[in-house]
């Protein structure tokens, strides 16, 4: 699917990558050049996936934008934290979140950087309760143990967990 962005923090001429989260890492996939509009255009994006246009600048990559979905339908959706707040129940799921007996859990959120928001210790309830914690954003689930191929995630208005 081609995509067009506005990006109102990108300078005309600049060139801006959508990456993906890779290893709790963000890495890019494609770059173009943004024009004189702030707009950028990528053609033949993948659907059902999250991305983060950056640009890179003195060896870093700097967000330019907040993190957006593509879901299988090309919908996109911008995931920018609230300052309205939510409770959601993370209970383990096959394939994507096994807890571990006594182990510390963090839960993150992308505000231009990830922000470690809450620690719970998992002790055999099969679900772990996060209160206070921001709407519309991209989160991200840690365990103690990490590898680094933890996935992104984001909750819906009916309070579904979709990974991303």
């Amino acid at each position: 699917m081609d995509l067009k962005l506005k990006l109102p923090k990108a300078q005309p001429g600049d060139v801006v990558y959508l990456c993906v989260l890779n290893y709790l890492k963000w890495k890019p996939v494609c770059g173009e050049l943004v024009s004189k509009d702030t707009t950028v255009v990528f053609e033949k994006m993948g659907l059902g996936v999250v991305y983060l246009p950056q640009k890179f600048k003195n060896g870093m990559y700097y967000p330019v934008g907040a993190p957006f979905s593509l879901d299988k339908n090309g919908n996109k959706k911008f995931y920018s934290p609230s300052e309205k707040k939510c409770s959601f129940n993370m209970m383990q799921e096959d394939g994507y979140l096994i807890y571990r007996p006594n182990k510390k859990y963090v839960l993150k959120y992308w505000d231009n950087k990830w922000i470690s928001l809450k620690r719970k210790v998992y002790s055999n309830t099969n679900i772990l309760l996060f209160n206070d914690v921001p709407k519309n954003a991209l989160y991200l689930m840690v365990p103690e143990y990490s590898w680094g191929k933890e996935r992104p995630f984001t909750i819906d208005s009916e309070g579904n967990r979709i990974w991303w």
